[in-house]
């Protein structure tokens, strides 16, 4: 399926992948925009927690929120997915969640 990069990353369920060719409307865009600006909202939520707080546990929920923004972003590239798309443009997991 083009565009989803599933033809150089097929899922490993093949029953998966013949539900997604399926698959015509816009709710995996939907999905990824809404997703990626809740992810966002709630590192930098972690961040503002951790830099008033600096508690250990503070810190180890951020690191879980840098992990994850990281993995999104580099999974968009791996896709050609333009980060805006997804709503992560602005967040820098170095420079924000670090």
């Amino acid at each position: 399926m083009i565009g989803l990069g599933l033809d150089e990353h097929p899922p490993q369920n093949s029953k998966t992948f013949e539900r997604l060719l399926k698959v015509s409307d816009d709710r995996f865009k939907n999905y990824l925009v809404d997703l990626g600006l809740i992810v966002k909202g709630k590192a930098m939520e972690a961040a503002a927690t951790k830099k008033k707080s600096g508690e250990a546990y503070n810190l180890g929920y951020l690191m879980a929120w840098h992990e994850i923004i990281s993995l999104m972003q580099s999974q968009a590239a791996q896709f050609k997915i333009d980060l805006a798309l997804i709503g992560l443009e602005e967040i820098n997991p170095e420079r924000d969640l670090l």
